[in-house]
């Protein structure tokens, strides 16, 4: 994972996507990657530092967080509430939606982040997630 981390940053990647992770997750590179704004790793013999600008995504079927994990990423459970989740049909056309909503869509996810922020700024500093704050 250390070596995967890595090469993601250097190659200035702005999102990188774990997809389908299987049990439980537990990464203590990626953990301090997550509240770092630098990451330092030895290459080929040579330190190198890369500037931490990506966005980290998890996907999988029941996954859970272990170690530091829980305390540093944002879970979002999505539940369609159905048996055979695979045959769900939708009325509008996500693409579109997105794109007729796009002002909308922003402004709440500023918010949702300006209202996560506020909270944990009122956790101690004692805090072992707060890392590199």
């Amino acid at each position: 994972m250390r070596k995967l981390v890595t090469a993601t940053l250097m190659d200035g990647a702005r999102v990188a996507v774990f997809d389908n992770v299987l049990g439980s997750f537990n990464s203590a590179t990626l953990a301090k990657v997550l509240t770092s704004d630098r990451h330092s790793d030895r290459i080929l013999g040579a330190s190198a530092t890369s500037a931490v600008r990506t966005l980290f995504m998890l996907t999988g079927n029941n996954l859970t967080l272990a170690g530091d994990m829980p305390l540093r990423v944002l879970v979002a459970r999505i539940d369609p509430r159905m048996e055979t989740r695979f045959a769900r049909s939708f009325d509008l056309d996500p693409e579109r939606h997105v794109i007729a909503n796009r002002q909308m869509l922003v402004a709440a996810a500023l918010m949702l982040l300006r209202l996560y922020c506020r909270r944990a700024s009122r956790v101690p500093a004692t805090a072992a997630w707060h890392g590199s704050r």
